[in-house]
């Protein structure tokens, strides 16, 4: 997501998780990944199922149909893109402005939200939000992209409303910066199922979700 690199890959490779197996695997090497993981694999997996994410119990359940759901879920369309990233609406709120936007579910990104050029460039408000710090980020393959953070009033995914949430935005040369990000701050304080196949996402509210943000770097 933060732009484009080069790196080894190994085919024909065979995955194990939890019983299940996977052969014909094809491995991309990445110079970094997520704190404390040796490696990641993506939801792709499981097209033909169903993905709990369940925070409040530390949950991933795969479901091979979709069970009943809690009154409280809110559906949504997930929109997948040419390379298998999945996306969801989401709203900026600044002052008076509810602005909308396409948002790549990353968990890779630790942080809340990453704001792509053409959003920030398209949409003056953004601009006159309070910088909080300056910072850089670097993607799987080492790309880094140089941000700013401020202060978001209030964000909107589904029937989540968050507050004070620090979002960052691009900084530096044209074009680095194309995709709108969804980070692990977020994430987490939303119970989600992921249906994939019927391109659908269902949001709920969870136990983390009123927890107060943090501004540092």
């Amino acid at each position: 997501w933060g732009g484009q690199a080069t790196a080894r890959f190994s085919a024909d490779n065979s995955l194990q998780i939890c019983g299940r197996d996977w052969g014909g695997q094809t491995i991309h090497e990445s110079e970094n990944s997520g704190k404390g993981t040796d490696g990641k694999f993506g939801p792709n997996l499981f097209d033909d199922q169903i993905i709990e994410i369940d925070f409040d119990n530390s949950l991933i359940v795969v479901h091979p149909w979709l069970p009943t759901i809690d009154p409280e879920y809110q559906m949504q369309d997930l929109i997948i893109d040419e390379h298998e990233n999945m996306f969801v609406n989401g709203t900026v709120n600044i002052g008076d402005s509810e602005i909308g936007n396409h948002f790549m579910i990353h968990s890779g990104f630790e942080g809340t939200l990453l704001l792509d050029e053409d959003f920030v460039t398209n949409n003056g408000s953004i601009n006159a939000l309070k910088i909080v710090s300056e910072s850089k980020l670097s993607d799987s393959y080492g790309n880094v992209i140089k941000t700013k953070k401020a202060i978001l009033p209030a964000f909107k995914i589904g029937n989540v409303i968050l507050h004070d949430v620090p979002v960052a935005f691009f900084d530096g040369a044209i074009g680095q910066q194309r995709t709108s990000v969804l980070g692990g701050d977020i994430l987490k304080r939303i119970n989600m199922l992921i249906d994939r196949g019927n391109r659908t996402i269902y949001l709920k509210p969870n136990t983390l979700t009123a927890d107060d943000f943090l501004y540092g770097d």
